[in-house]
């Protein structure tokens, strides 16, 4: 072990085309942990699983009946998390306590919440 702080998602091992990437790896914002991207397969459960890891994820589905990007915050216990069959997710980890510097809200605002990420950064974060 390299020292550095990992969260666990069981969930993922179960997923197709599942992948991780240190953030650090790829010389990415301080406070962002890590990249994944997972792609439930067609024939699997329509949700993932969520446990408790001290972070907040940005997650974007890319396509399905819900396209869009969302703030998840931390889970205080295990929880499904609905996710269409067949459809490519891309996800960033923030570091805990990251989300105030990045998202200008405290970790606190998102535990146990999913928030539109529009929501969060304002109507024009597309244009960034």
């Amino acid at each position: 072990m390299d020292g550095a702080y990992r969260s666990y998602q069981p969930a993922m091992e179960r997923c197709r085309d599942a992948g991780v990437v240190p953030g650090a790896a790829l010389g990415l914002a301080d406070g962002v942990m890590l990249m994944y991207r997972f792609r439930q397969d067609a024939d699997g459960a329509a949700h993932a699983v969520a446990i408790p890891g001290g972070c907040t994820d940005l997650v974007v589905a890319c396509g399905g009946p819900c396209p869009g990007a969302r703030v998840c915050g931390s889970a205080t216990e295990g929880r499904t998390i609905p996710c269409a069959p067949g459809v490519e997710h891309f996800g960033i980890r923030l570091l805990p306590g990251a989300d105030l510097r990045l998202l200008g809200y405290p970790s606190r605002a998102f535990v146990d919440r999913e928030v539109p990420l529009a929501d969060v950064a304002g109507p024009d974060w597309l244009d960034v």
